[in-house]
């Protein structure tokens, strides 16, 4: 469709709402009442656009697929709520595998009650980067997240889920220094003093 449009405001789109696929440029047109809009004909069929293909990783390696359509899988750590933004909203909530931790925002949100913290979900969608380099994974709508099986994580394993996927790879010094920050945190959290644990030796946290 061809379209002429006068006095409608030129702004820049809100690119948690931006969808790569759909093929069209980073920018928006707010209309109001004094905007005028006239069709003026059609463009011929161009024919279908082939469909991204989705690419399998997992939290920890997903940021080096910025841009790109991925499929991965995790356990839920934040559940899911709607959050408002100006005159629209998104879903927001977190998931995590093992000690990562990613950031999830779903455009088309509907509140699910199966939802819930520690059920283990599939999840497809974009990657992305905020306006401060922090990466998430946008979904499309609800049927973009579902339960694969029966597996629930327990809370103790769900903090675990603190370090957000790498954006490269980390040596030998960066990972012992997240490896104690992960360490000293859960034992801060736990409120009880272990000042005898020595945060360069291997510690493992299970659930009961």
């Amino acid at each position: 469709m061809i379209l002429f449009i006068e006095r409608g405001l030129i702004q820049n789109v809100n690119m948690t709402f931006f969808k790569k696929e759909e093929n069209v440029v980073p920018i928006e047109v707010c209309c109001w009442r004094n905007t005028t809009i006239k069709i003026l004909g059609r463009y011929e069929e161009l024919g279908t656009i082939e469909p991204q293909s989705t690419i399998n990783t997992c939290i920890k390696n997903c940021a080096k697929e910025i841009g790109k359509i991925i499929r991965l899988q995790g356990y839920i750590r934040v559940e899911f709520t709607l959050v408002p933004m100006g005159h629209s909203s998104y879903g927001n909530g977190a998931i995590v595998d093992d000690v990562y931790r990613l950031r999830v925002h779903i455009v088309d949100f509907k509140d699910d009650p199966t939802l819930k913290s520690g059920v283990h979900v599939e999840c497809v969608g974009e990657i992305k980067k905020d306006k401060n380099d922090g990466i998430f994974l946008q979904l499309e709508n609800m049927s973009k997240i579902e339960i694969i099986d029966e597996l629930v994580l327990s809370t103790d394993n769900l903090r675990r889920g603190i370090i957000p996927p790498e954006t490269r790879n980390l040596d030998d010094d960066e990972k012992n220094k997240a490896k104690r920050s992960r360490i000293q945190k859960n034992l801060d959290d736990s409120g009880i003093n272990f000042s005898h644990v020595d945060l360069d030796e291997d510690v493992t946290w299970d659930s009961e």
